[in-house]
């Protein structure tokens, strides 16, 4: 399962971060994920 974030969770404007800095993005909602072996690539 996934873990949803929003603006009032602690870990918000770490996860809402890109690589680059010049795109300042502030989305209602983020999913994060636990790993990437839960995710599985359909054929």
């Amino acid at each position: 399962m996934y873990e949803l974030i929003t603006p009032d969770h602690d870990d918000y404007h770490l996860a809402r971060r890109v690589w680059n800095r010049a795109i300042d993005r502030r989305p209602a909602a983020l999913a994060r994920w636990p790993a990437t072996t839960c995710c599985r690539r359909r054929s």
